[in-house]
């Protein structure tokens, strides 16, 4: 059993970095400039279409960022399920991801050259910038460019590929922000006898939440408004996968409709495909960080009931809002003689003490300045 398993492959053939082509471009319309009130903190642009050529890169995507804006997140969803990568991000004054990384990467699933990390998704994909504290937001024109690619989990295989996605931007106004709360939704498919109705007042549930305040509190996120659903029960048990038909994804699309709130699946159990078979685990995250959209294949939790001897469904709830709050691993699992993987925030060391450890101990629930300063920062957390 694995607690929070994260996977980084390897293997893909990518072009030469395309140019940009000033009449290929799309913009998103901010002409209608605005100034951030006193009490407005999230502001979505219109989303725009993008298209990728059979390189698997896209034209660059222009959008303007106004004075005051502390971060922001970039959701790129596909409608045919191919797997995203945020390519090339230009802020004014500097090349956040820059646009060569892809063609000397041996895997376009995760950049880690630079301060700015990056991860891939299938179906959806988000991006909080910063997601390191040394990174700054500068006000005026940016451009993104995305690379698109199929993966085959059985083969592990990877092809870039032409497709047309949806581009979102959510920009974040909470300067000098210490501390703020986020909603969760919990949703109960009837595990272990747990429902909408008994689930307010059941000890796990209490418990883990109580855990999740212990947890989150001393970095300044509290644990706000949670609401209670029930979902269908043959969702007992789940297994993930990139392909379109993932249990997982399937189950957190019945989020749709619901008031903004962090998806928490409560299950039996969770499975996730990978190439050497199925691989059960305490809780999974679809999405690092979370898209900013109720209902989508990639906004959510799923967290397994059946380990409960002792109960770590606290720590692993914790664990998981991490992740969706643009938190890493510390460190990846890795065998011996193996290269660890690790974060690169410069506070943040690779220590089982930390909560963001990828086997994450109740007894061990440490989060760094840095740490807290990323998850503050993105569209979950209410100031």
């Amino acid at each position: 059993m694995a607690l929070c398993v994260a996977f980084f492959f390897t293997g893909c053939h990518v072009a030469e970095v395309p140019p940009f082509f000033a009449n290929e471009d799309a913009t998103i319309d901010s002409s209608d400039a605005f100034t951030w009130g006193d009490d407005a903190w999230r502001v979505t642009l219109p989303s725009v279409q993008a298209t990728t050529s059979s390189i698997g890169w896209s034209e660059a995507v222009a959008f303007t960022v106004p004075e005051g804006t502390t971060a922001l997140q970039i959701q790129l969803t596909s409608p045919t399920g191919h797997v995203l990568q945020l390519a090339e991000l230009v802020a004014p004054d500097a090349a956040i991801v820059p646009g060569d990384w892809l063609k000397f990467a041996d895997q376009p699933w995760l950049y880690l050259g630079g301060q700015e990390r990056v991860r891939a998704s299938a179906w959806q994909a988000a991006f909080l910038v910063p997601n390191a504290p040394q990174i700054a937001v500068t006000p005026g024109a940016w451009r993104l460019r995305t690379f698109a690619f199929d993966y085959d989990p059985q083969t592990e295989a990877r092809q870039p590929t032409a497709t047309t996605l949806d581009v979102q931007i959510d920009l974040l106004h909470k300067p000098d922000i210490a501390a703020g709360t986020i909603d969760l939704n919990l949703c109960l498919t009837g595990a272990r006898g747990i429902t909408a109705a008994t689930a307010p007042d059941h000890p796990r549930v209490r418990d883990a939440l109580q855990v999740v305040e212990q947890a989150w509190g001393p970095a300044g996120i509290h644990v706000g408004t949670v609401r209670y659903f029930d979902v269908p029960a043959k969702a007992l048990s789940v297994t993930h996968d990139d392909g379109a038909d993932s249990q997982l994804a399937a189950l957190l699309r019945l989020t749709a409709g619901q008031p903004p709130g962090l998806p928490i699946f409560l299950l039996e159990s969770v499975d996730l495909q990978t190439g050497s078979g199925l691989v059960p685990a305490a809780g999974f995250t679809a999405g690092l960080p979370t898209p900013f959209a109720m209902g989508g294949p990639r906004t959510g939790i799923a967290l397994a009931l059946k380990y409960d001897a002792p109960d770590i469904l606290g720590v692993v709830m914790a664990h998981e809002i991490g992740h969706c709050l643009g938190l890493f691993h510390v460190v990846e699992a890795h065998a011996q003689g193996e290269t660890a993987i690790e974060d690169r925030l410069p506070d943040t060391a690779p220590t089982p003490d930390n909560l963001m450890y990828y086997a994450p101990d109740p007894a061990r629930l440490q989060l760094t300045a840095q740490q807290a300063a990323v998850a503050l920062g993105g569209p979950w957390v209410k100031p």
